[in-house]
Parts: structure tokens; C-alpha cells; sequence
């Protein structure tokens, strides 16, 4: 149970801190982290953020490290390009679409089957 709690938390704060900083290199160009108030801002925020989801994540990670490993990337990468494109094209929904799809990809994490080792 414990380690389910930390690695929920870890996911949670990782995928929110670095996808708080492809939001600022999409909003601000490539000098976003030598602006005073960029880096500041973005771990403030996204820890913020992070603790929102911690409780959906740590149900998440209910399906294992394995599954986690393997899916996890995939949501990221689902969640980074929705932000670039979001964000390139000033799209004005880019922000409640990306909590909405945050929440369908926790969920579909959370409902994947857990993986039976089998000793490979």
C-alpha cells in the first residue's frame, strides 16, 4: 500500500512538473526558463496540480509498476501534444479539455488489468 501511495504521488508530480515546462517553452519560446518568473511559477503551479491528482493517481497505480511503465509514457505523450498544439494555436478550451483528458487517461490507467509475472 505504501509503495502504491509513493509511486502514485511520484507519477502525479513528475508528469504535472514536466508538463508544466512543455507548457512554458510552448508559451514563452525557448528562453522560457531565463525569464525571472517562468520557473518559479511553473513549480509552484504544477505542484499545486500535482497534489489535485495524487489522489487519482495513487488509484491508478493500483495496476502496477509494469503497467504504469509501459502506459504511462503514452499518456504523457498524449498530454504533451495536446499542450503544443493547445498552446501553438491559442485555442481557447487547451486548458478545461487538458484537466478533462488528465482525468479519462488516470482513469483508463487505473482500469487497465494488472499484469501477471510470469517469471521472466
Amino acid at each position: 500500500m505504501r509503495n502504491r501511495i509513493l509511486l502514485g504521488v511520484a507519477l502525479s508530480w513528475l508528469f504535472s512538473e514536466t508538463l508544466g515546462l512543455v507548457f512554458a517553452f510552448c508559451a514563452f519560446g525557448k528562453d522560457a526558463l531565463t525569464l525571472p518568473a517562468v520557473f518559479p511559477m511553473t513549480l509552484s503551479i504544477s505542484t499545486a496540480i500535482s497534489v489535485l491528482f495524487a489522489p487519482l493517481a495513487i488509484w491508478a497505480a493500483k495496476t502496477g509498476a509494469r503497467n504504469l511503465l509501459i502506459y504511462s509514457p503514452i499518456l504523457w505523450l498524449i498530454l504533451a501534444a495536446h499542450i503544443a498544439v493547445g498552446v501553438s494555436h491559442r485555442l481557447p478550451l487547451s486548458q478545461g479539455s487538458l484537466f478533462v483528458l488528465s482525468v479519462l487517461g488516470l482513469v483508463v490507467l487505473g482500469l487497465i488489468p494488472r499484469r501477471k509475472c510470469d517469471g521472466k
